[in-house]
Parts: structure tokens; C-alpha cells; sequence
């Protein structure tokens, strides 16, 4: 009798330390071998109430993990965007994948697209945008919609962003009009230079957050005149050496006057060095091309091509044809211009005169 107490304390022990340790040992296949546990006693119940439980809780860590991974890269997409075009293009493949989906898209007037046969999610934040799909989902009803929430929520938070954004370079342009009105033959000079910037920018492929800071950069790029005193870029004969030490001035001045902000950060090159020339004869440093950043480069060639074409109370303007070809003579690293610049002009040509076409228009009436 005491030998078979025995026997049955060490079994007993056994199946509890054997129970005890796949439970400890779960995620590193434990769970798997209480499954496959080819003996019947009186564990067997507690075996399959303990590996239900660890399958419950692993689908809610896969749910879980799903949620984190997703919402982050809803919130780091929605932070890169620069328009709301851009952030839904970067969400159809995040949900295809997420939601197990064959084909997804997120656009704007998807009734046609509906007629097609793909199917539909409305978004309620979002009625006038649509994620149109092929394919069965996998995921619960009550997953799925909190996923499609999330969806709706980083949509508002794109549009927020850029209505914000619209704001803030309509305040800019405000200022940059203001800044140039202290003189009536720079009138509207700014908002003209920015535009044609835009162009070559645009005509060179450069990314929407550049053109973006290409637009406020160039809109901005003279507010250092505010430290000159205002008889000198009024004055209607040619400006004394003295007179001309203090416009080249404007430059740094600006660059002080918007350090203190943060958000203009990007644009400083642009305020300080877009008087630099190519072969090191600009101002204030005397840079080389190479030195300088290639969006201070456009700045300064839509500068001077808006300066050329607008009569000024020293000079008459000079036409359009003659201003570009100005542009190509002098373009070389060992020349006033970048080439590569110069290029984006003659690819944007046809917007560009319709811009200086526009400005004498404006200047006439």
C-alpha cells in the first residue's frame, strides 16, 4: 500500500510539473505538447480548458498587434502626406494587406466604381470618400470597423493638416503682398516669383513638400527688405555703392527675422543665399554652385526672370524672349546660373510667359 501511494504521488507529481511547465513554457511550443498529450486521466479536462484559454488570448494578442501596427502606420502616413490624394494612395496597400483584401482603393465619386462590381465601405467621417475592394475579408465584423474607424479618423486628421496648411501659406502671401506694396513698382513681385519658382520646381520632379517650401520660401524671400530704408528701392536712378550695401543686407536680415520660427526652418537657405550666383560673384557669402542649396537656386532665377520682365523706376522691362535667353548665356557653374535650373525654366517655358504675360497685364490696368 505504501509503495502504491508512492507510485501514485510520483505520476501525480508528474502530470502537475508536466502541466505546470508547458503553461510556463506556452509561447515556446509548451502549449503544443499539452495538446498532443496522448494520456487520458483526470487532467485531460483542465489540459483542454488551459489550451482554449492560451488560443484565446493569442487571437487577442494578433488582434491587438494588428491594431498598434496599423494605427501607427495610419498616424506615421498621415504625418509624411502632404495632401490628402497622397494619403490614400499610401492606405490602399496598408489595408489590403491589414483587412486580407485582393485589390483596395481609397478615391473620391466611386459610384462608377461600384458599377464594376468591386464593393463598397463608406466611411461615415467621410462620405464623399469611399475603400472600394475585391475579395472577402477574414477579420470580425467588430475588428473590421474599428479599423475602418481608424481609417476615418487619420482621413480627417489629413484634411485638417492641409486646410491648416492652405491657411498658413495664404497668411504668408498676405505678408509677402504687404512687405512688396511698401513700394508700387514691386507690387504683387513675391506672389510672381513664387508662382514661376513652383513651375521650374515642378518641371524639375521635385517632391510635394518641396514645392510646398519652395512656394513659402519664395514668398518670402525678400522680407529682409523690411530693414532697408525705403527710399532706395523707390529711388528712380541707379543706386550708389553705399545704397547698394544696404540692399545687400536684405539677405541675412530676413534670415534673422524667420530663424525664431520653427516651422520656417526649411525655407532659411532660401532666404539668405538666393542672391548667391554660381561662380561665386553673389552676396552675402560669394558661394560657389555646389554651396548652394538647389532651391535657393530656383528661388534666384525666378527672381531675376520676374525682376527682368517688370518695368522698374530705374529701367525699362526687357521682353520675355530676350530675358531667357539672358537666362541660357549665363548659364554654367562657372557661369551666374545653375544649368540644371535654366532647364526647368525652358521645360516650364509656356507657363512661365503666361505668368509674365499675366503680371503686365495686371501692371497695365
Amino acid at each position: 500500500l505504501l509503495l502504491a501511494a508512492f507510485l501514485n504521488a510520483f505520476f501525480l507529481s508528474r502530470r502537475i510539473n508536466f502541466v505546470v511547465n508547458s503553461v510556463k513554457e506556452w509561447r515556446e511550443g509548451g502549449i503544443l505538447k499539452l495538446v498532443q498529450d496522448p494520456e487520458k486521466d483526470e487532467f485531460e479536462p483542465l489540459e483542454k480548458s488551459i489550451a482554449e484559454m492560451y488560443y484565446e488570448l493569442e487571437e487577442e494578442r494578433k488582434v491587438d498587434r494588428t491594431f498598434v501596427n496599423f494605427s501607427s502606420q495610419v498616424l506615421e502616413s498621415s504625418a509624411r502626406s502632404e495632401s490628402l490624394t497622397e494619403f490614400l494612395r499610401d492606405l490602399s496597400p496598408l489595408i489590403e494587406k491589414e483587412f486580407n483584401l485582393k485589390y483596395v482603393k481609397l478615391e473620391k465619386f466611386w459610384e462608377e466604381k461600384k458599377k464594376k462590381g468591386r464593393k463598397v465601405i463608406n466611411l461615415a467621417k467621410n462620405p464623399d470618400i469611399a475603400i472600394t475592394y475585391e475579395g472577402e475579408t477574414t477579420l470580425r465584423e467588430d475588428i473590421l470597423n474599428a479599423l475602418i474607424n481608424i481609417v476615418d479618423t487619420g482621413i480627417l486628421s489629413v484634411r485638417s493638416k492641409v486646410k491648416h496648411e492652405k491657411l498658413f501659406v495664404e497668411t504668408i502671401s498676405a505678408l509677402a503682398n504687404a512687405i512688396d506694396a511698401m513700394s508700387p513698382w514691386t507690387r504683387g513681385h513675391s506672389e510672381r516669383v513664387a508662382r514661376i519658382a513652383v513651375e521650374i520646381g515642378e518641371s524639375l520632379g521635385l517632391g510635394e513638400r518641396e514645392i510646398r517650401d519652395l512656394q513659402i520660401g519664395s514668398l518670402l524671400h525678400d522680407i529682409g527688405k523690411l530693414g532697408v530704408p525705403q527710399s532706395i528701392p523707390n529711388k528712380e536712378a541707379t543706386l550708389t555703392e553705399v545704397e547698394f550695401e544696404k540692399v545687400k543686407r536684405h539677405p541675412p536680415i530676413g534670415y534673422e527675422i524667420l530663424k525664431p520660427i520653427r516651422e520656417l526652418h526649411d525655407i532659411l537657405p532660401m532666404i539668405l543665399l538666393h542672391h548667391e550666383r554660381c561662380n561665386g560673384s553673389g552676396y552675402p557669402f560669394g558661394k560657389k554652385c555646389d554651396e548652394i542649396p538647389l532651391s535657393a537656386k530656383i528661388v534666384a532665377v525666378a527672381d531675376v526672370l520676374e525682376a527682368m520682365t517688370t518695368e522698374r523706376p530705374y529701367k525699362r522691362a526687357v521682353p520675355f524672349e530676350l530675358a531667357i535667353k539672358y537666362l541660357q548665356e549665363n548659364a554654367g557653374k562657372d557661369k551666374l546660373f545653375d544649368p540644371e535650373v535654366v532647364d526647368g525654366v525652358l521645360k516650364a517655358l509656356r507657363n512661365i510667359r503666361d505668368i509674365i504675360k499675366e503680371e503686365r497685364w495686371n501692371l497695365r490696368s
